[in-house]
Order: C-alpha cells, then sequence, then structure tokens
C-alpha cells in the first residue's frame, strides 16, 4: 500500500503547479464476477460480495480539454465459496489498484475515462491465494460527471468498469483447468479540487 501511495506522490510533486492539476477523493462500493469457477472433484465457485471502496488520483491537463489520471483504488470484502456443501462467506480479501487513465469530454459535465493499470489481492485466506498474491493486468473504463461546489471544488460521481484474467500457481497444482475474465463494476461519490 505504502509503494502506490508514493507512486502517487511522485506523480503530484513532477507536475506543474500553474498548470491545474486537480486531486480527487471517491468512495463507494466495487462488484466483481465470480474468480474462480471449475468442477474439482465437484463444482466449486470463488466470487467476492460487494466491497465498500475508496480511491484517490491526481489530474494533470495532457491536452485541450484532456487529463491524465493516476488513481489509487482500494476496496475490501468478503470471498464467498459456492460448493457440494452449500455457501459459505470469508473474511477479507483487499483489492489494491493503481491505474493511469485518460480522460476528456463526452458532453455537458460528463467524462469518459479509460485506461490500465495492476491490481494486487491481498488476504489472509489460504486455498487460491496459499502460494502467492495474484497482480493481474486491469483494463478499465467509465464515465464521471461533476458539479460545482465552489470556485476549485466539484462534486463528483463516477462509474467504472474493469477486467482482468485471474490466475494462481496454486489453482494450476489442484488441477484447474479454467481461468477467468473477472469483470468488475464499480460507484463512487467523492470531490475534486483544484490545487
Amino acid at each position: 500500500m505504502p509503494r502506490y501511495f508514493a507512486i502517487l506522490l511522485t506523480f503530484a510533486l513532477a507536475v506543474r503547479a500553474d498548470a491545474q492539476v486537480s486531486a480527487r477523493i471517491t468512495a463507494g462500493a466495487t462488484r466483481g464476477s465470480t474468480l474462480v469457477d471449475d468442477d474439482v472433484n465437484g463444482p466449486i465457485a470463488l466470487g467476492t460480495a460487494i466491497s465498500p471502496t475508496v480511491a484517490v488520483a491526481i489530474a494533470h491537463p495532457v491536452g485541450s480539454g484532456y487529463r491524465a489520471l493516476l488513481e489509487v483504488r482500494a476496496s475490501r470484502g468478503n470471498l464467498m465459496v459456492d460448493d457440494d456443501a452449500g455457501s459459505a462467506s470469508l473474511d477479507g480479501l483487499t483489492a489494491l489498484g493503481v491505474m493511469v487513465l485518460v480522460d476528456g469530454p463526452v458532453a455537458g459535465t460528463v467524462r469518459f475515462e479509460i485506461g490500465a493499470g495492476l491490481l494486487s489481492y491481498r488476504t489472509q485466506q489460504r486455498g487460491v491465494f496459499a502460494d502467492g498474491r495474484p497482480s493481474p493486468w486491469i483494463l478499465g473504463g467509465g464515465l464521471s460527471w461533476s458539479r460545482p461546489l465552489g470556485v476549485t471544488t466539484q462534486l463528483i460521481v463516477n462509474a467504472r468498469y474493469d477486467f482482468h484474467q485471474f490466475q494462481s500457481d496454486r489453482l494450476e497444482s489442484l488441477g484447474y483447468t479454467r481461468f477467468n475474465t473477472v469483470h468488475r463494476v464499480g460507484l463512487g461519490f467523492g470531490v475534486e479540487r483544484r490545487l
């Protein structure tokens, strides 16, 4: 986690103060599709519950109406397991992500966002994560809507979609044959302020 904030701080210090750099913080929720869905000694599915999410971003203009953003996003929720024995909820799956995005105008105060980054899963649970913590590349995009709250501050509503491949050395050693594409959607509310 400190590594992601160091990257964000480096980006913030590297930009010129007179270029209308903005900082954004949002809070909301993320829901992901199934991480594992296979049939090894019976059907089993492993997924995530709706997870509270916080994101911090720095935005810098890169052209007429366009900006580059560096975003750190963290969510924490439960792992959901479904197998022959039934369903269970296991405590604690944290997803930490860092993305580089470009945003630009769509209509009015609606802007698009598109980018790529790295997502790291962290948990105390063994099993799928026993031989390491998967850190997949992610691609994503979304829309944001803003409304002025003052001269330098805006209310932000942000909808995001991203996807990645979920793989694990532990799964391969257990004979799992399918590695899912995980789709995640999120919604956040927050503020953005020009620095």
